[in-house]
């Protein structure tokens, strides 16, 4: 399990933050607000009052490719993702 753990990390490091700054970018444009505001709060706000909705193509993007970054650092070897972004 530590071993599990410290690879993740590792893979977490080597990207140097891409997936983040990626999720942030995305964010930024959805919303068309700066990253320095809470973005996260802005996005949950609009999913809750129904602006943003799963037939909203670009929240669609937002949601799958944050999973898949995700993915990337935490579970490299998971047959969805692989289908997804093979290598």
């Amino acid at each position: 399990m530590a071993a599990n753990l410290l690879d993740g990390l590792a893979r977490d490091v080597a990207t140097g933050g891409t997936a983040e700054l990626d999720a942030a970018s995305r964010l930024e444009a959805l919303l068309g607000v700066p990253h320095e505001e809470d973005v996260n709060v802005e996005l949950c706000r609009l999913i809750e009052s129904g602006v943003l909705d799963e037939r909203s193509p670009e929240l669609m993007r937002h949601l799958r490719e944050t999973v898949l970054d995700r993915l990337a650092i935490e579970q490299p070897t998971y047959e969805a993702y692989r289908r997804e972004r093979p290598a």
